[in-house]
């Protein structure tokens, strides 16, 4: 995403994890890469947050950066169960980006 060089980037995103054995949950983060990579290697991460169904959809945040001299930001979000599950599944909905 193009933004101005040295603009402050929060990332927000909703998200909903569903697990056969709700003992686990998802591991959930949203982040920014400031220097606008691919991928999310360089990405700076909100908390992370352990949910499941039981959770209802949480919103995840971003840590505010400050977007680097190219010009580009990259936003990410990350899912991954807290253990080996059978039957799960990650939906992500509702993202925004704030620029300011």
């Amino acid at each position: 995403m193009e933004v101005e060089p040295g603009s402050r980037v929060q990332f927000q995103i909703h998200a909903m994890g569903f697990v056969r054995n709700p003992v686990g949950g998802y591991i959930l983060k949203a982040g920014v890469d400031p220097a606008g990579g691919e991928g999310c290697d360089a990405t700076r991460w909100g908390a992370e947050q352990i949910a499941n169904q039981g959770d209802g959809a949480i919103l995840l945040d971003s840590p505010e950066v400050v977007a680097g001299q190219a010009g580009k930001v990259t936003v990410c979000a990350f899912a991954e169960t807290q253990f080996a599950q059978v039957y799960h599944a990650a939906f992500f909905d509702d993202a925004s980006v704030t620029v300011r």
